[in-house]
């Protein structure tokens, strides 16, 4: 039993740098003063006031290749907003396309796809 559940936290950890290259990798980011309370369900980044969804997908996207860290191209999507407490809550889903995801020499060539807000 101690094999199986080491097996699947070690996955867990590698999943950013083993994601197949025609998957995207999907998730919500909802930040405001106490996100873990006030964000709906299926969140899966929580941060404060203050926070860009733009850096905070940039992070998101961002794998490790043998050439060094790189940014795989994403977009941002504005969910909702909801009223309350000092800033309010925003939550957005940020989508990495490793559908688009080429190899180290088109790397260069990619552009970021930036969704309005």
């Amino acid at each position: 039993m101690k094999k199986i559940a080491f097996v699947f936290v070690l996955s867990c950890a590698l999943l950013p740098s083993l994601t197949k290259a025609d998957e995207d990798r999907v998730a919500i980011l909802c930040y405001g003063e106490h996100p873990q309370e006030n964000c709906p369900a299926g969140t899966t980044i929580f941060r404060g006031c203050a926070t860009d969804a733009k850096v905070e997908a940039k992070e998101f996207c961002t794998i490790q290749t043998e050439d060094g860290p790189a940014v795989v191209p994403h977009f941002v999507d504005f969910i909702a907003q909801k009223h309350g407490n000092s800033c309010g809550y925003n939550w957005f889903k940020i989508t990495c396309k490793f559908s688009d995801w080429k190899d180290s020499k088109d790397r260069q060539e990619l552009v970021t796809e930036e969704h309005s807000e």
